[in-house]
């Protein structure tokens, strides 16, 4: 990993959540990962397989997609400093029930669970600092569903301005995908915000 890479890598964790893990703990962590990049619409997790790793997205935007009954949505994105994983894989060994795709192209850190694992076996501040993560990731779940309620035009607009690069790189028929309308619904109310 490059100087530059893991300066950023240290920059978006520091952002992620309230402990800060020192440099010592990250290199110990960045020394059992790998970068890999994604052109947009490749996966890392695919529905029905089994994907033991996590990811921490460096570059770029991901979607969750999931069904819902019969229908595909999107419930959550990821932007750069996320860990992102399929949860049934990484914690259960089980079939991913997620398709986690890129939006545009990205870069991202994988890691094994099993390196994870290892760091958290010997490590006990890198152990206080994964549980602080998980309480973050749990936080923000909590916060998006607050703040996603409203009618489709008030979700669009607290989409647009808290994550406005969702809305920059993001292709139109994910961002429905998330709101839970069509495609051409969502142009439609786009057109219309634009006159306004």
């Amino acid at each position: 990993m490059s100087n530059e890479d893991f300066a950023l890598l240290k920059e978006l964790l520091t952002d992620e959540c309230k402990m800060t893990l020192d440099t010592a703990e990250l290199e110990k962590l960045v020394s059992h990962a790998e970068i890999i990049e994604l052109r947009r619409g490749e996966a890392i997790c695919k529905y029905g397989m089994t994907d033991r790793n996590m990811y921490i997205l460096l570059e770029g935007i991901l979607a969750r997609f999931l069904f819902q009954g019969d229908k595909e949505i999107v419930d959550a994105f990821a932007q750069p400093g996320t860990f992102v994983c399929s949860w049934h894989s990484f914690y259960r060994d089980m079939p991913s029930i997620t398709n986690i795709e890129a939006c545009c192209d990205c870069r991202l850190l994988k890691i094994h669970k099993s390196s994870i694992e290892k760091i958290l076996n010997t490590s006990p501040v890198f152990c206080r600092w994964f549980c602080d993560l998980m309480m973050s990731t749990n936080y923000y779940f909590e916060m998006k569903n607050r703040e996603i309620g409203g009618s489709i035009q008030e979700r669009y607009i607290a989409l647009a301005t808290k994550r406005p690069a969702i809305i920059q790189l993001v292709p139109l028929k994910t961002i429905a995908a998330y709101l839970g309308v069509t495609p051409r619904y969502l142009s439609a109310l786009r057109a219309k915000l634009v006159k306004e």
